[in-house]
């Protein structure tokens, strides 16, 4: 359901949603204080495939402020293949800055398991995958004004809020960094550590908003305002009511 925005604080938040055309994408932009929307689309194969999905998007629709978005290989690749990724991704960029947006969250394919046949091969070759992809997308990165944000953790991926900041500085551009879900984080570290960790390297924040997770919504909320952080929320919620985020000095 869509809830009210809950950060209380002058920040740009986001709307998670599947689809641009819902009711609920257009109450949260219209109604509920939110700066527009976090907009889910279908995973990213080939370039030509990622026309065909910017292209079912209607004209007329509410703001968006970021994309989410999951690169996942063919059945012809199995591994990820950074000659079929990168024109993908960067068709992405661009269809993202027509849009509007500032921002691409971006899921990377895990480590291949018995239930993830399509993946990396081992945890070297996906930061390898990823130190590659940051060189080859960042000028176009840069040329949209879209930040492609890589998203944490990931099917056994990037588990290192340490390792990713070397990546991302390794770059050595603005225009790379990191999206940090905070519920997929949490089932293996604390949210607040990865957050003073990444610092300036965060470029979207995704909270997680229902009745399981109120502390971690609070906590993790409070943190980022208190480090100043000043980009993207995006707020996910299966709530019919969300708590408000306010310094942790407020009282209620």
């Amino acid at each position: 359901m869509t809830v009210p925005n809950p950060i209380k604080a002058k920040r740009k938040t986001a709307f998670h949603v599947d689809s641009v055309s819902s009711a609920k994408a257009s109450a949260a932009t219209a109604d509920l204080g939110y700066d527009g929307l976090e907009l889910a689309i279908e995973p990213l194969q080939d370039a030509e495939q990622v026309a065909a999905v910017f292209a079912k998007i209607p004209t007329e629709h509410p703001p968006i402020v970021a994309i989410a978005a999951t690169y996942q290989p063919t059945d012809r690749d199995r591994d990820p293949n950074l000659d079929a990724a990168a024109p993908a991704i960067i068709a992405t960029l661009c269809a993202a800055a027509k849009l509007g947006a500032t921002c691409l969250n971006l899921t990377l394919p895990p480590i291949q398991s018995a239930d993830a046949p399509h993946g990396f091969p081992s945890y070297q070759s996906a930061i390898n995958f990823l130190h590659q992809l940051f060189g080859v997308t960042r000028f176009e990165a840069e040329r949209s004004g879209v930040a492609l944000a890589i998203e944490v953790a990931s099917g056994g991926c990037f588990l290192s809020p340490v390792e990713m900041r070397d990546l991302v500085d390794t770059a050595n551009t603005w225009a790379v960094g990191v999206c940090l879900d905070t519920k997929r984080v949490a089932t293996i570290a604390q949210p607040d550590d990865w957050i003073r960790t990444l610092t300036h390297r965060l470029h979207a924040v995704r909270i997680t908003c229902d009745s399981d997770d109120i502390q971690l919504f609070q906590e993790t909320g409070a943190t980022l305002i208190e480090t100043g952080f000043d980009r993207t929320i995006c707020i996910r919620s299966n709530a019919v009511c969300a708590p408000s985020v306010k310094r942790r000095d407020q009282t209620s």
